[in-house]
């Protein structure tokens, strides 16, 4: 049987490919899984077409960091600070999860992204309380149909919790070796072919909280599988300064392989230390700023060679989508790079950084960080197709004058009218395919329903967000 083609006939294409450049007016041919083609007025027959005349045609946006099994609770932490989430999410809630509350999480999350123009997700799963609830999230994100990096985490959840062990017939994992095997158990159980949309990362417990020796095991257990790694560093302020990434250095850790989230007080030192190792960061701008976690890092990454991405963080706090985490970032990059100026009792001739720069921050870095730029991040003949079509008639865009600026500026996730994974069409005209949404929101109102009614949360929605403090 001959491979499906699919013609997208008149786009403009902003590809994030230095070499391509972008094209005012273009076709796409995608065949099979892959972009076949990139050029005006492309002579195709016997592919099916989609007609992309007012439409801009970008690569699929990567979220860095996103803890996904969080999504039935949306919103609730919206007045929280980061002080009131460990204390109520990561200490109480967390240990009361049961394995299809993750899967509920994940699955709905993931939607969410796939809704929001977001292909490709690092799933960063530290709630993994038993065998059963690391298979539910896992199950979650596949059952989305999106890319993702499922991060498995090392948290020893129940240790750090309060609350009773959840309902689950699995045994809770008794000790550090346990999850380490664990975790070579599922590699070799679920993650066999790395052509899989979803591929397997690992996630080491927070240096803050962990003994040091675990941790370290943790990185050597992540090379062994050769999984991606990614971890929190640097987001706590504390009389003692913690130097995490100094520390990883020292022993040797530090590697491309890894992406560190948030960094916020990271030394400049420490950021050269990651310039230098190829390292990259997620920085996850709203979240922070929100829950006093410190300044974003993207300004200071960019001094000092390293590579920036974008991460929603929790979606119990914001809205998912990733045109909102470029947009905060462009705007407070450029207001900490003017600082300098003002310091000096003048005003800045040009901004710090520019849409462009945002955007490849929310695609192509992304890609890299999470180690698939060879397969997804721009429009390139020879990778994946991973594509989405964003509307420019649309009130919020008209008149259309500048991509670049429509894209970071103007437009948000009802622009988003088709989104594309590997040659596949999972969202078109503004819908999710095969999706019903009523079944997958009874799935989510019933996770809701059993967490709120275990930590006896007020029934009234309106007085929800304060109910962590």
């Amino acid at each position: 049987m001959s491979q499906q083609r699919t013609l997208i006939r008149n786009a403009t294409v902003v590809t994030m490919d230095d070499a391509l450049g972008d094209l005012d007016r273009a076709d796409i041919l995608v065949e099979g899984a892959k972009i076949a083609a990139v050029a005006p007025d492309l002579d195709v027959e016997d592919a099916q077409i989609i007609d992309a005349d007012g439409f801009i045609v970008v690569p699929g946006f990567v979220n860095t960091h996103l803890h996904t099994w969080q999504h039935a609770l949306r919103g609730v932490c919206a007045d929280w600070t980061v002080k009131g989430y460990v204390r109520c999410w990561r200490v109480h809630l967390g240990p009361m999860y049961r394995p299809q509350d993750m899967r509920a999480g994940n699955y709905v999350g993931a939607l969410d992204a796939l809704n929001a123009g977001v292909p490709l997700i690092v799933d960063y799963c530290h709630n993994v309380v038993t065998p059963d609830h690391a298979y539910g999230a896992l199950d979650g994100l596949r059952a989305a149909g999106g890319r993702a990096l499922f991060g498995l985490g090392y948290t020893p959840v129940l240790s750090h919790g309060f609350a009773e062990l959840p309902e689950t017939d699995n045994l809770a994992f008794p000790d550090h070796a346990s999850r380490v095997a664990f975790a070579h158990r599922l590699a070799g159980e679920q993650f066999s072919s790395k052509d899989e949309l979803v591929t397997l990362a690992i996630v080491p417990q927070e240096i803050e909280i962990a003994e040091w020796d675990e941790v370290v095991a943790e990185f050597r257990s992540g090379r062994e599988l050769d999984a991606r790694i990614t971890i929190h560093a640097n987001q706590v302020l504390a009389p003692e300064r913690w130097h995490d990434i100094d520390r990883l250095h020292r022993a040797g850790l530090l590697a491309d392989d890894t992406i560190f989230v948030h960094c916020t007080f990271s030394s400049d030192e420490e950021l050269r230390l990651l310039g230098e190792a190829g390292a990259s960061v997620s920085v996850a701008v709203e979240t922070e700023m929100q829950m006093g976690m410190g300044q974003p890092a993207t300004g200071r990454c960019l001094e000092h060679g390293v590579m920036p991405t974008l991460g929603v963080d929790i979606t119990s706090n914001s809205s998912g989508d990733m045109f909102a985490q470029m947009r905060i970032a462009l705007q407070v990059g450029r207001m900490l790079g003017d600082e300098r100026f003002y310091r000096e009792t003048s005003m800045p001739e040009d901004v710090s950084y520019t849409t462009r720069d945002a955007l490849a921050w929310a695609t192509i870095n992304g890609a890299r960080a999470a180690g698939l730029d060879h397969k997804v991040g721009s429009v390139t003949p020879g990778k994946e197709a991973d594509l989405v079509l964003l509307r420019t008639d649309a009130p919020n865009t008209l008149p259309f004058n500048s991509a670049y600026g429509a894209i970071v500026t103007a437009m948000d996730t009802s622009n988003v009218d088709t989104v594309m994974i590997a040659g596949k069409v999972v969202k078109r005209a503004g819908r999710l395919v095969g999706v019903d949404l009523a079944s997958i929101g009874r799935q989510a109102a019933a996770s809701r329903d059993y967490l709120i009614g275990k930590l006896a949360w007020p029934r009234s929605v309106i007085d929800r967000t304060r109910s962590g403090h």
